[in-house]
């Protein structure tokens, strides 16, 4: 921006709260005037504490000599600052959500830097907007990375519940129909007349022995190959297959 340029336009500091902005601060003849007034500004403190400005965001609003202000509108430029009022207990940053700057005066260096070398410029009912957000505080991108997981969350728990409830169903209906039936006979007594009657207790032994001796055969192999995939092993798509599966 030209010093002709800078000499018919006007500047003005805007709290913006919401959709509701308070009364202006203006008009300032220079950006570097204007960018000063935001000293003032104390995010995060109580209303009225000080005097001082305590909405969440500043507005910088050019205007022609002698114009009225604009209504709120989109800014040109957003930046974002995080940390103490003053800066005092750390400096640097982008002015960006994922590196906000600390402190107020360090976004006013900056700026008076950006402008100065022209770099930022804003023209005839543009505005700049600085807001604040508290340390710790989520940024756009991680709240909408959560709402993504808390969907993904939801649709696999759904896939969960689709696939328990109905094994659970029915189990359900087998011991609602055969608790009339169950007894400690059935569990100790051998199958009779060909397995019409009689117990469990034959299958029930026969399968607790096939478990035991496929664990006794499967366990060893299983922790050998873990080993060997995990320590000896080369990385190839072969064992990556192998680790997949």
């Amino acid at each position: 921006m030209t010093q002709s340029d800078d000499q018919r336009l006007e500047y003005f500091v805007q709290p913006h709260a919401g959709e509701r902005p308070d009364a202006p601060c203006g008009p300032m003849a220079t950006i570097a005037e204007a960018l000063d007034r935001l000293a003032r500004w104390s995010p995060g403190a109580a209303p009225g504490e000080g005097g001082a400005w305590t909405a969440p965001a500043m507005d910088v609003v050019a205007v022609p000599g002698g114009a009225t202000l604009p209504a709120a509108g989109r800014p040109r430029h957003r930046f974002v600052l995080s940390g103490s009022a003053g800066g005092s207990a750390g400096s640097g940053g982008q002015g960006t959500e994922l590196a906000p700057w600390w402190g107020v005066g360090t976004a006013i260096d900056e700026l008076k830097a950006a402008f100065g070398s022209g770099r930022l410029a804003l023209g005839a009912g543009e505005r700049l907007r600085l807001s604040y957000r508290a340390v710790f505080t989520a940024t756009p991108l991680e709240a909408r990375k959560r709402l993504r997981e808390t969907a993904a969350r939801c649709l696999l728990g759904a896939a969960t519940l689709s696939l328990v409830l109905p094994v659970l169903a029915i189990l359900a209906v087998l011991v609602w129909k055969g608790w009339p039936s169950l007894s400690l006979g059935f569990l100790w007594e051998n199958p009779k007349n060909n397995m019409t009657a009689g117990g469990i207790w034959a299958p029930l032994v026969g399968t607790f022995f096939l478990v035991l001796t496929s664990l006794a055969a499967a366990a060893p192999v299983g922790i050998l190959a873990g080993i060997y995939l995990n320590e000896y092993a080369r990385d190839n798509w072969l064992t990556r297959i192998v680790n997949l599966a």
